[in-house]
């Protein structure tokens, strides 16, 4: 599997969205590849920043 750092199979595989098969082919991309391996931690940094942010976040109820 030929991947890039924009290749939408790498959000998928974080997400989970991948088959066995598929997932096992981008963690082998993954490894053999600095700038993808850069590219994810950048996405789970993303992701964990966004968790967060919406875990603070305060909900105003709605008037009546």
């Amino acid at each position: 599997m030929k991947l890039n750092s924009d290749s939408p199979e790498l959000t998928a595989y974080l997400l989970g969205e991948l088959d066995p098969l598929q997932a096992a082919e981008v963690e082998a991309a993954i490894e053999a590849s600095p700038e993808l391996r850069a590219e994810v931690d950048q996405l789970r940094q993303t992701g964990d920043w966004l968790a967060r942010e919406l875990a603070a976040e305060t909900v105003v109820p709605l008037l009546p």
